[in-house]
């Protein structure tokens, strides 16, 4: 039971912090040339 309750705890706060990702943190600028393309690739790699 406490395995779980921690396991769900998780996914709500990758959830949290995808949706802040994707809604509230896309209007800022980027800090260096590129950066978008290479988060882009290092997301992937991850998946």
């Amino acid at each position: 039971m406490n395995q779980n309750r921690i396991l769900i705890i998780f996914l709500i706060i990758s959830i949290i912090i995808v949706l802040c990702n994707n809604v509230f943190l896309n209007d800022i600028p980027e800090l260096m040339p590129k950066s978008n393309e290479i988060g882009n690739i290092l997301s992937n790699l991850n998946l």
